[in-house]
């Protein structure tokens, strides 16, 4: 029939009035208006749908215009560029410095920093990739969820295509699932209940992603029944240590405590205590936050707050005991003028007060803040911040080190870490006004004479800091050197008890100081303990051999047994 759609390239007739179909002549009409008798249509291929198009240039796309590239290769790339840019600020300074200011550097340089900004930028964004990568698994689980306890839940999406790192995506993976497990499984209530408060039969629980100009924060929300601070509280009580008062402060924070649920029973989804404060230590590993808004009948939002890359981390830099520290700049609320009741940042860290406060720094992991006094705020700055590994032992208020421009070595802190810091702090100080001291106590070191000192010889700047702040904050007096020679140096006005020596050195290494130690009379009362990454019997069998008193691998260890094996070495009980 007219108007029909006929076979393009088929000979097919086109119905009545049609000319005699063959090679180069059409069988169907062509658009906007109808063939005469005895007149011939050119035939031309219809173009494909435009899905086909899209999933053809996809194809093509693939094959020609991208590359796989693994993930270690982005990231020793960053670390390149980052040591680049840091080598172009020394070769800077020295400039300014010979050159007598900023304004003689060769424009050249100008432009070079410029490029390396952008080339770190550009290199960051090589790994982003958008929330939406995980969506259909999360998806999946508030499916199933619901289906196996009868619930009827939408799941809704906001913001799937803002972009971030696909390492911390890939991160939140496992955070994100529990929490909108959770959303179904404690937040929605049955379907009878929510009949009977007026709410739509179907619940939802929605996740919305947006981007700030360093931060990606992902939330996951229901309308639900909210949080029920009560039982929270009374769940509290048998599986955790947390004092009534820290309970009825901050109830919510009790999700957040290992082993803590509220389950009345075990099932596939909860009731094992494993969950949230899984969720809290994994945002710390990535010096994120998590925030907790809860309306009784209405619902509950956990809203994740996470840097845009891990490759620089926006941090704002601080003075504390006389040395750099650096907090993640989301996690600073706010800078304000110093009060008495401040909490010493330097006490916190265990390093000595050098500089009275000039600044307040209040840090916050969204449930809780705390201000700190520092020395000085010195900028804020994007850094490229590196775990420890295997240098240290994990510290509590250590989240990495970073490189700056001068090639020094900043100890970025972990706001979890230091807010915790300071609540034990003010419970220990809420104890000790309350406390009864025995009549018998016995004196401590520091009340029967001066502290055990003890010296710290390692040519690793993060080493000699995270070692000075552990040992220091146990009430030893500490100082440091940066190999064998400058110890020896540093030992003749500064006789220590104890001596904490790395294995490889330059100049003099840990095992020759060692033997030089036990040579010399007067520093043969010396303990030594050797603190280094070569684990293998030779090198124990070589550090017993030079005189060492104990030998200790790095990384097999925490703080509490670098303590202990100090403490054991002087003749201390802890």
């Amino acid at each position: 029939a007219p108007g029909a759609p006929g076979a393009p390239g088929a000979g097919a007739e086109s119905g009545p009035g049609a000319g005699p179909a063959g090679a180069g002549d059409a069988g169907a009409a062509t658009a906007g208006a109808a063939p005469t008798a005895g007149t011939t249509t050119e035939l031309r291929p219809e173009p494909p749908p435009a899905s086909a198009r899209t999933t053809q240039a996809r194809r093509r796309d693939r094959g020609q215009d991208t590359i796989r590239v693994p993930l270690a290769r982005l990231d020793e790339l960053s670390r390149l560029i980052g040591e680049a840019g840091a080598a172009h600020a020394r070769a800077v300074a020295a400039l300014v410095e010979d050159l007598g200011g900023r304004a003689a550097i060769p424009a050249d340089l100008h432009v070079l920093e410029g490029l390396l900004h952008d080339l770190q930028d550009r290199t960051s964004r090589t790994r982003m990739v958008p929330v939406a990568r995980v969506v259909e698994p999360l998806r999946r689980a508030v499916r199933d969820v619901a289906r196996a306890q009868g619930k009827d839940v939408r799941f809704d999406v906001a913001g799937d295509e803002t972009e971030l790192d696909r390492g911390i995506l890939d991160t939140l993976a496992d955070p994100l699932l529990h929490l909108v497990r959770n959303a179904v499984d404690h937040g929605i209530e049955p379907a009878e209940v929510r009949a009977a408060q007026g709410k739509p039969e179907q619940a939802q629980v929605r996740l919305a992603a947006a981007a700030t100009a360093s931060s990606v924060v992902i939330s996951v929300g229901d309308d639900g029944r909210g949080l029920d601070l009560d039982r929270i509280r009374a769940a509290a009580a048998p599986t955790t240590t947390t004092t009534h008062a820290a309970a009825a402060a901050d109830p919510i924070g009790l999700l957040f405590q290992p082993g803590f649920s509220t389950a009345a029973q075990v099932t596939d989804v909860s009731g094992r205590g494993v969950g949230l404060d899984v969720v809290r230590s994994t945002l710390e590993t990535l010096s994120g936050r998590i925030d907790v808004h809860s309306e009784p009948g209405r619902g509950c939002v956990f809203t994740i707050t996470v840097p845009l890359t891990m490759a620089s981390v926006a941090c704002l830099v601080l003075k504390a005991g006389g040395r750099p520290y650096a907090i993640p700049l989301d996690n600073v609320a706010a800078t304000v003028e110093p009060q008495p009741d401040h909490r010493s940042l330097a006490d916190v860290l265990g390093v000595p007060v050098t500089a009275p406060p000039t600044a307040g720094v209040v840090v916050t992991d969204g449930r809780r803040t705390a201000t700190f006094a520092v020395a000085s705020v010195v900028d804020h700055r994007g850094l490229v911040v590196r775990g420890l590994g295997r240098i240290m032992p994990p510290l509590p208020v250590v989240a990495g080190a970073a490189l700056q421009a001068d090639g020094s070595v900043v100890v970025v802190l972990d706001p979890a870490g230091l807010l915790d810091r300071a609540a034990e702090a003010r419970t220990a100080a809420d104890e000790a006004r309350h406390a009864i001291p025995p009549a018998n106590a016995a004196a401590t070191p520091q009340a029967a004479g001066r502290p055990h000192r003890i010296l710290v010889v390692d040519d690793s700047a993060v080493v000699r800091q995270t070692q000075h702040a552990v040992l220091t904050r146990a009430g030893y007096e500490v100082q440091t050197a940066v190999d064998g020679a400058d110890a020896l140096a540093r030992l003749q006005e500064w006789p220590a008890d104890l001596a904490l020596v790395d294995v490889r050195m330059p100049v003099m290494d840990g095992l020759a100081l060692t033997a030089a130690l036990r040579a010399d009379p007067r520093f043969a009362g010396i303990a030594v303990l050797i603190v280094t990454s070569r684990a293998t019997d030779e090198d124990r069998r070589r550090g017993m051999e030079a005189g060492a008193d104990g030998y200790v691998v790095k990384g097999t260890f925490t703080s509490d047994h670098l303590l202990d094996a100090v403490a054991g070495l002087l003749g201390q009980d802890r």
